[in-house]
C-alpha cells in the first residue's frame, strides 16, 4: 500500500446509527453490562448526495478498497465512514465531551488518495481490520501505517496495531542511532523530511487479525520486516466498553496472565512480567467515568509479589508521552524529595546523560573528560539553576563541579552556559528529560537507599541502591552502592 507523507496523531471519534452515547460503563467478571451502560447512539447519515472536489474544494469523497461487498470504506468531509446500508459508523476528529469515544487514530484528514486506507473484513463479519496512513505534523516524523480493529455490531474499535522504530531495531539487532541518519531536522544532513517509512500488512489467520510491518530507508540500507504485537483478541468481558481499545489489550492481558502481550505492549525484554504468572484473581470489573477515566479494579487472591499483595486493587489506567500505565491507587508512591540527599539523586536521574550509578572524576579516563564535563556542568544548570535569578556565576559552578564532584577540567562549563560581560550566565544547551520509576527508602542529608522498579507500574523490583554524601556548602558525591542486584535494569525513559 503506497504510504503518504502525512502526520502524527488525531483522535478518533467513534460515532454509530443506532443507540445512546453514555459516560459511564461497568463491565463485572462474566462480561454483563452493568445500569451504567447504555448502547451507542449515532447519526443516521442518509442518502447523502456529494461531489468529489478534491482536497482544496472543501467537501469531497474518497473510496478505498475492500475486500467484503457488503461493507464500504470512505471518506467524506474530513471523517471516514464505514458502511453496509444498514449502519453506519463515523470516525473523526475529538468533539469537545465525548472522551469515551475516543481512541488514537492517525488518518489523514485530507485523504485524497485511494491507497490512504484498506478495509479487510473477517469472514464471519464480526470485525473488520481498517489499514490506514498516519498523517505527520513534522518533518521529522516519518510516514508510518497504522490499523485498527473494529466491531462490526456497533462499531467500536477493540485493538490497535501501532508500529514503533525501535522495536524493528531491536528485533533485528539494531540501535537507534542506525537510524539516525533517516531523520530530518538541524544536524541530520539536512534533510527536508525524514527518509524512510514503516508500512504494515494485515489478514485474518483461525479468526484473529495477524499484522506484519516493514521498517525500509529510501537507501536500502535498513529494511526491516517482524509481526507486530501478536494476534490477539479482546476479552468478551471488555469488548462493549467505551475507552480506548489499547485499554482493553492490557486489561485482558492482566486477567489472563498472558505476559507475552504485556511484554510486547509495554516493549519490556522478554520474561521480565514472568512473576505475573503467580497471580490469581476472584472478582474483577472495569469501569470508565464521565471524564473517560479508564477504572480497573480486581480481587488478588493469590500473589508471588510483594508488590501486588492479596486483597483488593483499583488501577487506574492511562496513557501519555510515553505509552500506557496502568497505576494502583492504593500504592503509596515514596518519591517526594523532603532531604538534600534525595533532591540531589531525584536530579540526578532527570539528566538524560547519565545513568542511575553517579559518576565522580576520578572514575572517568582522560579522554572522555571533555564530555564528561559537558555533561556536569550540564547537571549543575538543573540541580543548582542559580543563573536565571543571576545569584550564582561562573565561579559558584566551577567550585560546585570541583567540590561535588572532584572535577578540575572546566571546558564543559562554556558550551553549557553564555556568559554576558557583567558575569550574567544564560543556559545555551536545550535537550530533553529522562525519568526512572523509583521509591525512596530510607534517607538522611547525607545519604538515601532508593528502591528501583524493572516497569512502568512499580509492580517489578529492580536494584536496591544507596547512594552516599559528605555535607557541606555542596553535598559531595562519595559512593553508589548496589545493595540488592536484581535480574533487570531499572526502568527507564528519556523524554
Amino acid at each position: 500500500m503506497k504510504n503518504l507523507f502525512k502526520a502524527l496523531a488525531l483522535l478518533l471519534v467513534l460515532m454509530t446509527v443506532e443507540t445512546a452515547i453514555v459516560s459511564c460503563a461497568e463491565l463485572d467478571a462474566v462480561g454483563s453490562v452493568g445500569k451504567g451502560d447504555a448502547d451507542l447512539t449515532g447519526v443516521d447519515v442518509g442518502n447523502e448526495q456529494t461531489v468529489d472536489t478534491g482536497p482544496d474544494g472543501g467537501e469531497g469523497v474518497m473510496e478505498f478498497h475492500s475486500n467484503d461487498p457488503d461493507w464500504r470504506l470512505y471518506w467524506e468531509d474530513y471523517y471516514l465512514k464505514l458502511t453496509n446500508g444498514e449502519k453506519t459508523f463515523v470516525y473523526g476528529d475529538y468533539k469537545g465531551e465525548e472522551s469515551i469515544k475516543y481512541a488514537p487514530y492517525m488518518l489523514n484528514f485530507h485523504a485524497y488518495d485511494e491507497s490512504a486506507a484498506e478495509l479487510i473484513v473477517s469472514e464471519d463479519k464480526t470485525e473488520a481490520i481498517i489499514l490506514y496512513d498516519g498523517v505527520r505534523y513534522t518533518v521529522d516524523q516519518p510516514a508510518i501505517m497504522y490499523a485498527s480493529v473494529v466491531e462490526l455490531e456497533n462499531g467500536t474499535i477493540i485493538q490497535d496495531a501501532v508500529p514503533r522504530s525501535d522495536q524493528f531495531l531491536e528485533a533485528h539487532g539494531y540501535t537507534y542511532e542506525a537510524l539516525m541518519p533517516y531523520h530530518a531536522g538541524s544536524g541530520n544532513n539536512g534533510l527536508e523530511y525524514s527518509t524512510y517509512e514503516i508500512t504494515l500488512t494485515a489478514e485474518y489467520r483461525e479468526g484473529k487479525p495477524y499484522f506484519e510491518g516493514r521498517l525500509l530507508t529510501f537507501d536500502g540500507v535498513l529494511d526491516l520486516s517482524m509481526v507486530v504485537g501478536r494476534p490477539y483478541n479482546i476479552g468478551e468481558d471488555f469488548k462493549s466498553l467505551k475507552c480506548d481499545s489499547s485499554a482493553k489489550t492490557l486489561m485482558t492481558a492482566f486477567i489472563e496472565k498472558d505476559t507475552e502481550t504485556l511484554e510486547t505492549f509495554f516493549n519490556y525484554e522478554k520474561g521480565l512480567l514472568d512473576p505475573y504468572k503467580t497471580l490469581e484473581f476472584g472478582g474483577y470489573k472495569a469501569t470508565v467515568t464521565d471524564s473517560g477515566k479508564v477504572l480497573f479494579t480486581v480481587e488478588v487472591t493469590k500473589s508471588d509479589l510483594d508488590t501486588i499483595p492479596v486483597g483488593e486493587h483499583i488501577y487506574e489506567l492511562s496513557s501519555g508521552m510515553n505509552g500506557y500505565t496502568m497505576l494502583d491507587l492504593g500504592k503509596n508512591y515514596n518519591n517526594r524529595v523532603t532531604t538534600k540527599a534525595e533532591q540531589f539523586v531525584h536530579a540526578w536521574f532527570a539528566n538524560p546523560y547519565f545513568e542511575y550509578e553517579i559518576i565522580k572524576a576520578d572514575e572517568v579516563e582522560s579522554t572522555n573528560l571533555p564530555q564528561y564535563s559537558f555533561y556536569i556542568f550540564d547537571f549543575l544548570a538543573g540541580y543548582l539553576r542559580g543563573y536565571e535569578d543571576g545569584s550564582l556565576k561562573r565561579d559558584d559552578y566551577i567550585e560546585a563541579a570541583e567540590r561535588i564532584f572532584g572535577l578540575n577540567y572546566h571546558v564543559g562549563f562554556y558550551s553549557v552556559f553564555n556568559e554576558s560581560e557583567n558575569g550574567t550566565l544564560t543556559y545555551a544547551n536545550g535537550h530533553g528529560g529522562a525519568h526512572y520509576n523509583y521509591d525512596f527508602v530510607e534517607s538522611s542529608n547525607t545519604y538515601v537507599i532508593v528502591q528501583f522498579y524493572a516497569d512502568e507500574n512499580y509492580t517489578i523490583k529492580s536494584h536496591l541502591v544507596r547512594y552516599d554524601f559528605e555535607d557541606g556548602k555542596y553535598l559531595k558525591v562519595v559512593s553508589t552502592t548496589i545493595l540488592e542486584e536484581a535480574n533487570y535494569k531499572p526502568y527507564r525513559v528519556r523524554t
